[in-house]
């Protein structure tokens, strides 16, 4: 019997079975060294950030100022608390070149106003970014212009019943406002108060207000509903534009005016509801509304601005209203004549001739606009009025128009036939550029005439209009 003897096999020796992998026995000290002190790092890390955190939020950021109080003005306010004496005995602080010469502070987030204060004066809290709340008292009566400008951290505020004034500006870019109660008392919104506050969603309006001032809301692109009370009797140009997510808004009745520019890029606004004691809508106050599809012009409107619904997408159908061509007064008469060089016969106290037209940029670019109806009575049908509206298949051009100016219905591709009758007087150069329709002029026209698609001066000097399309003999 042999016994086999495990050293005869060379694969077996000590030196092969028990000594490590030459590749493995230097790598694994050196892994589980690098570990550790990933790790070691790692936990002084994380004590150091809730070291800090912990000192940031309990340390003391309320402040209240002094009793006795009655103008709360921004030299009497501090900005930030002391020292913070931990952060000032560290020594890679104080070795640091950028921190070498700098004090650490803790800025006051909370601020509260001692009962008996009666102004908040102009620019008192304006540019403190990391205040995240006040407490205003019952005793104050006025918040001063541009109180609580620039305060981007403020997320709501609560003004008192007191409050009767708020100052033009108070609250505007405060871009994390996300609430705020306006005071029964308060009858007037002035000037930019609450613009470019992009985070707030709704506002109340009270019944005691009755002007909305210039730019009041521009630029709330969060702001999806508004309240406007029928207290309400003017409405100040850019009160609400660019209020992009503004989807609906009811102007009450007793507003006679929608300023330029008020509800300029709203471009979510589907729905918007005119009063009848409606008398005049601004330049730009629709421009660029591409939600909206329809919109019922009183009968009372007597002026539609230049640019007014101009970018109007989504728009199918306008009826213009018959106060556009309500007689002239002697002013207004005059004024037009000089302006026109129209000839009107002599004004009298009401001359008994329309007066109004349809402005410059109008409706152009209204791209989805289909049908307009112009009242009889119009004179004037101004420049670029609906250039570039493509689907305008209905529209008829009244005999009462003396002037049709450049590029009027440039662009409208699918334009109906058009008749142009004997009262007109000019037209502007490329009226009916690109329109692809049959234009008809009477042989005996007094200014123009035609000849191969092309409207020509009467004397045949001067090119008015190319038409792509015939022009045809009546």
């Amino acid at each position: 019997m042999t016994v086999e003897n495990k050293f005869d096999n060379p694969d077996m020796s000590p030196s092969a079975a028990d000594a490590p992998a030459k590749d493995d026995a230097p790598r694994e000290p050196v892994a589980r060294r690098l570990k550790a002190v990933a790790l070691l790092l790692l936990l002084v890390l994380i004590v150091a950030a809730l070291h800090m955190f912990t000192r940031h939020m309990l340390y003391p950021c309320h402040i209240t100022l002094p009793p006795g109080t009655t103008v709360v003005r921004s030299s009497a306010i501090p900005d930030s608390s002391p020292p913070v004496a931990w952060l000032s005995r560290q020594k890679w602080f104080r070795k640091s070149r950028y921190y070498k010469n700098v004090t650490p502070y803790l800025p006051y987030r909370y601020y509260v106003i001692p009962d008996g204060a009666e102004t908040i004066a102009e620019q008192a809290f304006r540019g403190r970014r990391y205040m995240h709340g006040v407490t205003i008292p019952d005793s104050v009566t006025t918040i001063g212009q541009m109180a609580f400008a620039d305060c981007s951290s403020l997320t709501r505020i609560r003004l008192p019943g007191s409050v009767r004034e708020i100052g033009e500006a108070a609250f505007i870019w405060c871009t994390g406002l996300k609430e705020v109660t306006i005071p029964d008392g308060v009858t007037k919104i002035g000037k930019a108060t609450f613009a470019d506050c992009s985070s707030l969603t709704s506002i109340r309006i009270p019944d005691g207000v009755t002007e909305i001032g210039e730019n009041a809301f521009n630029g709330c692109t969060g702001l999806r509903e508004v309240v406007i009370p029928d207290s309400v009797k003017t409405i100040g140009p850019g009160a609400f534009q660019a209020c992009s997510s503004l989807t609906s808004v009811i102007i009450p009745d007793g507003v006679t005016e929608i300023g330029s520019t008020t509800f300029a890029n709203c471009g979510s606004l589907t729905d918007i509801r005119l009063p009848d004691s409606l008398r005049d809508i601004g330049e730009d106050a629709f421009s660029g509304c591409r939600s909206l599809r329809a919109v019922d012009i009183p009968d009372q409107v007597e002026r539609i601005g230049a640019k007014a619904f101009m970018d109007c997408t989504a728009l199918e159908e306008v009826v213009l209203p018959a106060g556009m061509v309500r007689p002239l007064t002697e002013a207004e008469a005059k004024q037009e004549r000089e302006r026109w060089m129209t000839t009107l016969p002599e004004p009298g106290p009401l001359l008994p001739v329309p007066c109004r037209a349809i402005e410059i940029l109008s409706f152009s670019c209204c791209t989805s606009l289909k049908k307009v109806v112009v009242p009889d009575g119009i004179l004037r049908i101004g420049n670029n009025a609906f250039s570039g509206c493509a689907e305008l298949a209905e529209i008829s051009i009244p005999d009462s128009v003396t002037r049709i100016e450049e590029f009027a219905f440039s662009g409208c591709r699918k334009l109906p036939p058009v008749t142009l009758g004997k009262q007109v007087r000019e037209i502007g150069r490329d009226a009916f550029a690109k329109t692809d329709c049959q234009i008809t002029i009477p042989d005996d026209h007094q200014y123009y005439k035609y000849d191969d698609g092309i409207i020509f001066s009467k004397d045949g000097r001067r090119v008015i209009s190319l038409v792509r399309s015939s022009i045809k003999r009546h």
